[in-house]
């Protein structure tokens, strides 16, 4: 990737436990990264591209996307980060295949636990594992 993105706001950082995700998405109101730590899903975008997302992988799924969440065999478990950038930017859903899960987790974890626990700066520390993502 060659963008500089400048994160104006996240939205949130959440762990999504098996079966908890909303099937259906309409003109979903933020960027997300969503990353697989369990499972197979496929996303299903109304532009026909379909996605198929496995365990240690992340999906970007774009503001204002319309898609929908089927499962494939097991349950999806998942971390995502939802946020707005500064500037409008019209990227397609892709995924990446993860190396080194663990890091990438912890990552993840770390926004997530600060989200939850909303302590003195837990929106730049949420941002920073964004950008280390």
């Amino acid at each position: 990737m060659k963008h500089n993105f400048n994160i104006k706001k996240i939205a949130i950082a959440c762990y999504v436990p098996p079966g908890a995700g909303a099937p259906v998405h309409k003109k979903r109101p933020y960027h997300g990264l969503a990353f697989f730590t369990e499972g197979e899903c496929i996303f299903k975008f109304d532009n026909g591209k379909e996605l198929l997302v496995s365990s240690k992988s992340i999906i970007y799924l774009p503001k204002n996307s319309n898609y929908t969440v089927e499962k494939v065999g097991k349950d999806g478990v998942c971390y995502a980060i939802n946020f707005d950038l500064d500037e409008e930017t019209d990227l397609a859903p892709f995924i990446v295949k993860v190396k080194n899960s663990n890091y990438i987790t912890d990552c993840f974890k770390s926004a997530e636990s600060a989200w939850r626990h909303k302590s003195s700066g837990y929106e730049i520390k949420c941002k920073a594992e964004l950008y280390s993502i």
